[in-house]
C-alpha cells in the first residue's frame, strides 16, 4: 500500500486535516469494526459538488447544445465506470481502508466502492478548504477531452445509426488482466471486424469497441 502522502501528492492537495482523508478512504466495513466514520456522508456531499462542477463545465463548453444534451453527457462523465478509472489512475484501491470481509471478496476491485470514494475525496478537500479548491480538484483528475469524448456517450448506438443499413454484433468475452476483472470487445459490421475495446465492464468495452470503430 502506499502511504496517504503519496495519496496527495496524486491528488495535488495537501490535508490540513488529517482525519478528513482518512474518513473519505474508509469504507463502512472498515468503519463498523473499528467504531469511526465511514465515507458515507462525505460521498453524499462530493456527488452534488462533482455534480455542480462538471454541469458548469458542459453548460460552458457546449453553448449551442439543448438540456437533453448535457444531461446525458453528464451523466457519462459521471457515471461509475468513469469514475473507477479516475480512482485507479490515483491509486484509490490502494489506500483504501475495508473490513475483513470486504477485503476477502475482493472490495479493492469493486468499481461501486471505489468510485464513491472518488466522489468522498472530493468534500473532504471541499470541507478542508473551500469550493474553488474542490473544483481545481475535479477539474485535475478530469481532463477536457473527457467533455470532448463524452459528448457523444453512448457510441453503439452512435455506430448503429450511421450503419443504418448494416448489421452490428459484438463478440465480448472477459479476461483478467493484473487480478482484474475486464472484458474485451469486437464490434463486427456486416460479419467484419471494425474496432475492439477493453473496459471494466461489458457495457464499458462494447462503447470503446463502437468508439473505435466510429474513428478508424
Amino acid at each position: 500500500m502506499i502511504n496517504l502522502t503519496d495519496f496527495e501528492n496524486k491528488i495535488g492537495y495537501k490535508f490540513k486535516n488529517k482525519a478528513l482523508l482518512t474518513e473519505a478512504l474508509t469504507h463502512t466495513s472498515y468503519a463498523n469494526e473499528h467504531g469511526t466514520k465511514s465515507f458515507e456522508r462525505l460521498e453524499f456531499l462530493g456527488d452534488s459538488i462533482l455534480g455542480f462542477v462538471v454541469a458548469e463545465n458542459l453548460y460552458t463548453m457546449y453553448q449551442n447544445k439543448d438540456e437533453g444534451f448535457l444531461s446525458k453527457t453528464r451523466a457519462g462523465i459521471v457515471c461509475e465506470d468513469s469514475l473507477s478509472e479516475i480512482a485507479r489512475s490515483l491509486g484509490i484501491p490502494d489506500v483504501l481502508l475495508l473490513g475483513v470481509g470486504e477485503e476477502k471478496s475482493r472490495g479493492r476491485e469493486k468499481n461501486s466502492i471505489i468510485s464513491d470514494v472518488v466522489e468522498a475525496t472530493i468534500a473532504a478537500v471541499y470541507k478542508d478548504s473551500d469550493f474553488e479548491t474542490a473544483k481545481e480538484l475535479i477539474n485535475r483528475i478530469i481532463p477536457q477531452d473527457t467533455y470532448l469524448k463524452c459528448g457523444i456517450s453512448d457510441y453503439k448506438s452512435t455506430l448503429q445509426e450511421t450503419f443504418k443499413q448494416s448489421k452490428v454484433s459484438y463478440d465480448t468475452i472477459p479476461f483478467t488482466d493484473d487480478d482484474v476483472n475486464m472484458f474485451r470487445s469486437r464490434v463486427f459490421l456486416d460479419g467484419k471486424c471494425k474496432g475492439e475495446g477493453t473496459g471494466i465492464t461489458k457495457k464499458a468495452a462494447e462503447q470503446r469497441a463502437a468508439q473505435h470503430a466510429l474513428e478508424k
